[in-house]
């Protein structure tokens, strides 16, 4: 009962975008209500409603009011001259709906109203730099505006890098993966039970949308081998990072390619059995040994098969007497590529502090344990729990050597 009358003591408050103070716009409020606390928080109008953001409701209007209190809204027309005109239309009073608000607008205020007549505290927000305020004098958020991620796998580890990296203010993304989001991926995925059923890129495009739902983001429910050369035209510049976080090499491989068709750098993140270790590879457009080289001699240089990156393999699991890594052990080396990433992103940049890339090096490997009932015989590689191993050097291919470059291999 306590509880109940501290909620009713509260006073309402309405978060709104700046800009409507500055607009002439009339009509619906869309966003979301919290009557536990009392908070509305419009996200945008009907009139600027993007389709790709998800799950918004009606939660009030807003109207004008002259010196004379009478209510009126705007209608905007085309004369023959394609002129813009406005011309007003006095109305009576809204009717305000049970639990929604009624914003009223006089001159460049407005006071909000809730369906009992309270007014409201009200607070303007400017979305992008509110919601990456935290990140001032770390990234720079109109350079990471214009950044662009291209992540091939939307599973355990995509999901957590599509998320991340829109967290730090990257504001384009094509997001590739043909699978469908299942009740056994939910343990390690970021998504949850309601996005059970929903392709991975659905999934994941409705989270990025609600951390910056101004974000760009385009979706290829398919195989990274079936992406078309116009869309990586579209996504593919400078500015781009292509991150391989499928569960095979041989999509790696071929994300690399296009990573050197469009002279872009190339990020890849593996695991090995019940993720006792990662594996992070990038490379850079600048002559650096890429992901072909590396698959062609890393099973020499460690002594491991290396077809398959086991962690979210669910289709060879009744072959293989261990299970993929839990998601803490995913999550911790995928943070470390993710830094790495960012880092990638912000080559060039005159204020950005590198964090990880001048101490990692082309092919780094993370142990979570070094436990041999785990990991087996190939922890002889580690000495330590959460090791960073370095020094494993990667090597042109033979069929790169002799021109110390690599080559779009056929």
């Amino acid at each position: 009962m306590n509880s109940f009358l501290n909620n009713r003591q509260r006073t309402p408050k309405v978060l709104f975008p700046k800009s409507l103070e500055e607009d002439i716009y009339c009509g619906k409020l869309l966003g979301y209500s919290h009557p536990q606390t009392s908070i509305y928080n419009v996200v945008c109008t009907d009139e600027f409603l993007s389709p790709s953001i998800k799950n918004l409701i009606v939660i009030g209007q807003i109207i004008n009011i002259d010196e004379d209190e009478k209510y009126f809204s705007y209608f905007i027309n085309l004369d023959d001259n394609a002129r813009t005109k406005q011309i007003i239309n006095f109305v009576n009073k809204p009717v305000t709906e049970f639990g929604q608000i009624l914003g009223v607008r006089k001159g460049n205020e407005i006071i909000y109203y809730t369906s009992e007549e309270l007014m409201c505290e009200s607070e303007p927000y400017e979305l992008i730099n509110d919601v990456f305020s935290r990140n001032t004098g770390i990234l720079e958020t109109s350079s990471m505006l214009n950044k662009t991620a291209i992540i091939s796998g939307c599973g355990s580890v995509g999901s957590l890098v599509a998320l991340e990296l829109a967290r730090t203010g990257v504001g384009n993304f094509l997001l590739i993966d043909n699978d469908v989001l299942s009740y056994h991926n939910i343990c390690r995925h970021q998504c949850g039970v309601s996005d059970v059923g929903k392709t991975k890129v659905d999934a994941i495009e409705e989270r990025i949308l609600q951390i910056n739902p101004t974000a760009r983001v385009r979706k290829s429910a398919t195989l990274i081998e079936e992406v078309s050369k116009e869309i990586f035209d579209e996504f593919l510049n400078k500015n781009s990072i292509i991150i391989g976080c499928a569960d095979n090499r041989e999509g790696d491989v071929y994300a690399n390619k296009m990573s050197k068709l469009w002279k872009t750098p190339f990020l890849s993140i593996g695991f090995w059995e019940r993720a006792f270790v990662g594996e992070i590879f990038y490379t850079l457009p600048n002559g650096m040994p890429c992901y072909q080289c590396f698959y062609d001699e890393i099973g020499i240089v460690l002594e491991r098969p290396v077809n398959t990156k086991f962690y979210t393999n669910e289709k060879n699991l009744e072959k293989l007497n261990f299970e993929p890594g839990i998601s803490v052990d995913i999550n911790y080396v995928t943070t470390i590529a993710i830094k790495l990433a960012i880092d990638i992103l912000n080559i060039g940049s005159e204020n950005y502090i590198p964090k990880v890339i001048d101490h990692l090096d082309q092919f780094t490997l993370v142990c979570n344990t070094n436990d041999e009932r785990i990991g087996g015989e190939q922890t002889k590689h580690f000495s330590y729990p959460l090791q960073i191993r370095k020094g494993v050097d990667v090597s042109y291919c033979n069929k790169c050597a002799d021109i110390k470059s690599c080559v779009l291999l056929t």
